[in-house]
């Protein structure tokens, strides 16, 4: 949902001060389905703020994980949410979106919005900015919280469900 974290930058007033960096391949072409966010954010007047970077490496992303103050994670729909949890292993605070499986994911490492709160995302993301002591208690509650998932854990439980179907 780059559209509605790009308005709600906007709406931050964070751009002045913070660079929004958007990670991810970017559309090959514009399209009703897949927009380029690019044509937004000039219209909004963000272009000297907003870094769209591209596809990034798994290697790479760590350090932009802990480059960041914060990860905004504005999705409606996701399967499991993997960015939101290597965000809080890096020790990096996330806001995501209520009422789906990223509620579960991000538990007590950062802060939830009402999806389509364009207000209520830019006060998170302001609160995530500004708020050196709030950040730094997300961010060890984070950690401990994404330590409870690992693959191993993961393949246990399928298997206990596998078995409990049987």
């Amino acid at each position: 949902q780059v559209p509605e974290l790009l308005h709600a930058y906007a709406h931050s007033g964070l751009a002045r001060d913070l660079p929004l960096v958007v990670a991810g391949r970017l559309p090959a072409q514009d399209t009703a389905f897949s927009p380029d966010p690019r044509p937004l954010a000039r219209s909004l007047g963000l272009e000297e703020s907003v870094r769209f970077t591209g596809w990034v490496e798994e290697a790479d992303k760590p350090a932009l994980y802990r480059g960041a103050r914060g990860l905004v994670f504005p999705s409606l729909y996701e399967g499991f949410g993997l960015p939101v949890l290597e965000s809080l292993a890096c020790g990096t605070p996330a806001i995501a979106c209520r009422g789906s499986s990223l509620e579960e994911v991000l538990g007590p490492g950062g802060l939830l919005v009402d999806a389509g709160d364009l207000e209520g995302l830019a006060h998170a993301m302001r609160r995530l900015a500004q708020d050196d002591a709030l950040r730094a208690t997300l961010a060890q509650a984070g950690l401990a919280h994404a330590r409870r998932f690992s693959w191993d854990s993961t393949a246990r439980e399928t298997a206990d469900a596998y078995r409990e179907v049987l």
